[in-house]
């Protein structure tokens, strides 16, 4: 028994896959040719969160130009179901493919900083 897509989900998935990908293509030309950024992390990932945010913006208000009735279901449903998509093709693809752990999958700014130890004690009493 098969179950067709109705175009409402197909756009869903579209636009969550679209979302996931622009990003791999647009800042393809940031790696160079040993498979390594030539800029750095901490911009990288800040680029990568504006341009993902831009391009589901765009998406987002594509999408609900068909919508006439029950925003507030869409919204929910269409903003779960791209949050869980997106999570799925990047564990697939960051964790499985590509060997990253978990931990720094989940917790990325922790990748980013070489020793976070030493800064434990900073910031305690007067002298810093």
């Amino acid at each position: 028994m098969s179950y067709p897509l109705s175009p409402v989900w197909f756009r869903r998935f579209a636009d969550a896959f679209l979302i996931w990908f622009d990003p791999f293509i647009i800042f393809f030309p940031f790696y160079g040719k040993d498979n390594t950024l030539i800029i750095g992390l901490p911009l990288y990932m800040s680029l990568m969160v504006v341009v993902t945010a831009v391009v589901a913006a765009i998406l987002v208000v594509w999408f609900f130009r068909s919508v006439r009735t029950g925003y507030t279901r869409e919204a929910i449903v269409t903003g779960i179901f791209w949050l869980v998509t997106n999570w799925v093709l990047d564990l697939i693809m960051v964790v499985g493919m590509e060997g990253m752990n978990l931990p720094d999958y989940v917790f990325p700014v922790r990748a980013m900083v070489p020793d976070s130890s030493r800064n434990r004690d900073r910031g305690r009493g007067c002298g810093g």
